[in-house]
């Protein structure tokens, strides 16, 4: 199975490639500080050739941890057939097997994701691709910003994906941020929000700096995508993903 992802890195959230929902992929870890044991795993795959296309933040911090424990990644991907990239200009779509990491998460999110598809669909077979994109708003601006880029991700890829393509979106969690005012035409005290922080209470936002429990969207299109609809449990996602490629119910 070809797999690959793309996640937002923003350095003041530590966010990388080795983390959380990216690293639940490709590797097993007790404790997601482990970096260089999580990324490692790339290496060492559990089940046969592994993760094909890994894009995203967090190469400062792997290359520190991975270097301290005696792993030279660069010449350890190599050997394994990776190009190790560290610039998103450099992925040209032809290459089989990718690894690129950045020190920051501004680069473009739609240009990534529509190079990890040409590379992973030449996979008669198919392929599973997780797109991760950090829409956090504890940079009230630039998390709004960041919506607006994965939609006009997702509205890309909805356009020209097949019909034999499910594509599901959803997310890990919702965060509290709430809009309780505002005028037609004045823009919302956006900046403000961002001078006082988390738990800033103005006139148009309230925010604050964490995550909260409320039910989050799922959308989905293509086979299996009947199946999204009304109260689901977060797990029925991964039998609707088995079942789009025949191996469930």
């Amino acid at each position: 199975m070809y797999q690959g992802w793309a996640q937002r890195f923003d350095e003041s959230a530590e966010r990388t490639i080795a983390d959380a929902t990216p690293a639940a992929c490709y590797a097993h870890s007790n404790d997601r500080s482990f970096s260089a044991a999580i990324f490692a795993q790339i290496l060492t795959p559990r089940f046969g050739d592994g993760v094909d296309l890994v894009i995203g933040g967090g190469r400062k911090e792997i290359l520190t941890a991975t270097e301290k424990i005696g792993l030279s990644i660069a010449s350890a991907l190599s050997l394994r057939g990776y190009a190790f990239y560290v610039s998103i200009q450099s992925i040209t779509g032809n290459e089989r097997r990718v690894v690129a990491l950045f020190d920051n998460g501004e680069f473009d999110v739609s240009y990534a994701t529509e190079r990890a598809i040409h590379i992973l669909s030449r996979n008669p077979k198919g392929y599973f691709l997780m797109v991760e994109w950090d829409m956090h708003p504890d940079n009230l601006k630039a998390g709004l910003d960041h919506v607006i880029e994965m939609d006009n991700t997702i509205r890309k890829i909805a356009q020209s994906a097949n019909k034999e393509t499910l594509l599901l979106f959803t997310a890990d969690h919702s965060f509290d941020i709430r809009f309780r005012g505002g005028k037609r035409g004045v823009p919302l005290s956006l900046e403000e929000a961002e001078k006082h922080g988390p738990q800033a209470a103005m006139q148009d936002v309230r925010m604050e700096d964490g995550h909260t429990g409320e039910q989050v969207l799922v959308a989905a299109q293509g086979p299996g995508s009947e199946r999204v609809r009304g109260f689901i449990l977060n797990t029925d996602l991964f039998h609707i993903m088995m079942a789009a490629y025949g191996w469930g119910k």
